[in-house]
């Protein structure tokens, strides 16, 4: 993570989990919980968990969950969650990944477009996959709305990096010892992002979830 980044996820950590965010989750949750292919038990790690939408839902679905994010201040917010909540098989950490075991689930969600080259990552995700293990990268679909979902003050390769990614780039994620490599798509719309002057209007995206099991 950049230092811009750093500090931009450290200035919106308190106020990132908007309704429309919340909604999202929820409904990206669903998604992939009736997906053939989501096995629950075991354990889970949340790859960019950020302030933990998606690792609320993969909580009771398996026995253990790590919730892996480089900003303490987001993470911060997900340990208040959890204390509250009493919940205590959640390991929270900022990493890094090298000093963490194996997984027999790793999913992540909306934080692929934040890194500027994912290839290697999803090569190393695939080193902390328990043997038949599954790794599912949900992320936006690349497109002439992508843009949108982002506020219009943010700068690509200053606070993010890719506008989505298109299906061949997703499918090229998954090199050497991944397999039985899936795509599905989600459909979903969401408000303009403040800046784009376009008050009470909606704009229509897609969410990917690429998915291989390690071979």
């Amino acid at each position: 993570m950049t230092e811009s980044q750093s500090e931009w996820f450290a200035k919106m950590a308190s106020t990132y989990e908007k309704p429309e965010t919340v909604v999202l989750s929820e409904k990206a949750a669903a998604f992939l919980l009736q997906q053939p292919w989501f096995k629950p038990g075991g354990s889970a790690m949340d790859f960019g968990a950020g302030t933990g939408l998606l690792t609320m839902h993969l909580l009771p679905h398996f026995e253990a969950v790590t919730a892996l994010d480089p900003s303490g201040p987001m993470l911060g917010v997900l340990k208040a969650k959890l204390d509250r909540d009493g919940v205590s098989k959640v390991m929270v950490t900022e990493g890094p990944l090298n000093t963490l075991g194996k997984f027999d689930f790793i999913c992540t969600m909306l934080a692929f477009h934040h890194i500027p080259d994912v290839n290697p990552v999803v090569a190393e995700l695939r080193e902390h996959l328990s043997p038949g293990g599954r790794l599912v990268v949900i992320d936006l679909e690349a497109g002439p709305t992508t843009r949108h979902f982002h506020l219009k003050q943010q700068e690509i390769g200053v606070h993010y990096y890719h506008d989505g990614f298109t299906a061949e780039q997703y499918q090229g994620m998954f090199g050497q010892g991944y397999a039985e490599f899936q795509l599905v798509r989600m459909p979903f719309e969401q408000p303009f992002e403040p800046g784009w002057e376009r008050p009470g209007e909606t704009e229509q995206y897609s969410l990917v979830f690429a998915t291989a099991t390690a071979a």
